[in-house]
């Protein structure tokens, strides 16, 4: 019994596990959607082992040669049967995975060797005339992210900060005062006569302005999760009503770097 305890205690502990090495791992990317595009288009890409999806994605537009399509990039994977795809998160791990499906990518040959179109005019005619019928995708998009009131203030003040740029209030100003241009130049009843069709389409107005707007929002927006996008400036309000914070807004400040010198109500006397 006593040599039994002896070698018991004598016995070496297991090994233990250590992390696989990183290496570096060739993964293949496919068209999630192929009849939009070339068949068989693919690339093929060497990255590390232990990548992340947003690597994936920068190591792919590199491959490209077109960084713009970074934020438009989704690597996806099939959902259920009928043809929808869930996008992978930014951080997840590429766990092994050697073969990934992307949406949002045009093509998926490098910059200068996508084909050309050679199609005679007749058939181009032809084939915009027929009728096709594409099977509807459907991508899970993630939910707005939900800001604390601290992450509330940052945004609003780099929103702040990109309205109060020399270059943007020159376009805003440009834009308010273009229905007012050569007024020393044009008779007093057709300067009335064109305030009244500004006002008369105050949809058209306001939609070049949120365009304008949104040169600033689609910069800042996506530092902190959201789409560059309206629908993105949708969420962005819901966050700032979810926290409170719309309330320590400067208010002032807002509506003088996007409402001032608006012409909307720049009526002269003579016009009444």
């Amino acid at each position: 019994a006593a040599e039994r305890q002896s070698k018991a205690k004598t016995r070496a502990p297991p090994p233990a596990r250590t992390a696989a090495p990183v290496r570096d791992v060739e993964v293949l990317v496919r068209h999630a959607v192929q009849e939009d595009h070339p068949a068989n288009e693919e690339a093929l890409l060497t990255v590390k082992s232990n990548a992340t999806m947003k690597s994936v994605k920068e190591a792919l537009v590199a491959h490209l040669g077109k960084p713009e399509l970074l934020r438009s990039c989704r690597l996806v994977q099939p959902v259920g049967e009928n043809g929808a795809f869930s996008s992978f998160k930014d951080n997840e791990k590429l766990n092994g995975r050697r073969a990934l499906l992307v949406l949002g990518i045009p093509s998926l040959r490098p910059a200068g060797e996508e084909p050309a179109e050679d199609v005679p005019a007749e058939k181009s005619l032809q084939a915009s005339l027929e009728p096709r019928s594409k099977p509807e995708v459907k991508v899970a998009v993630p939910e707005p992210p939900k800001l604390s009131i601290s992450q509330a203030l940052a945004l609003q003040r780099d929103l702040l900060q990109g309205f109060s740029d020399p270059e943007f209030q020159q376009k805003r100003k440009d834009q308010c005062s273009k229905i007012v241009q050569d007024v020393s130049m044009s008779h007093t009843i057709v300067v009335v006569s064109q305030l009244w069709q500004r006002q008369s389409e105050p949809r058209k107005f306001s939609a070049e302005r949120q365009k304008l707007f949104l040169t600033v929002q689609k910069v800042v927006l996506p530092r902190y999760g959201f789409e560059g996008s309206p629908k993105g400036v949708f969420d962005m309000l819901q966050q700032f009503d979810r926290t409170g914070s719309c309330k320590l807004l400067q208010g002032a400040v807002l509506n003088h770097l996007l409402f001032a010198e608006d012409p909307a109500e720049a009526i002269p006397a003579t016009a009444q």
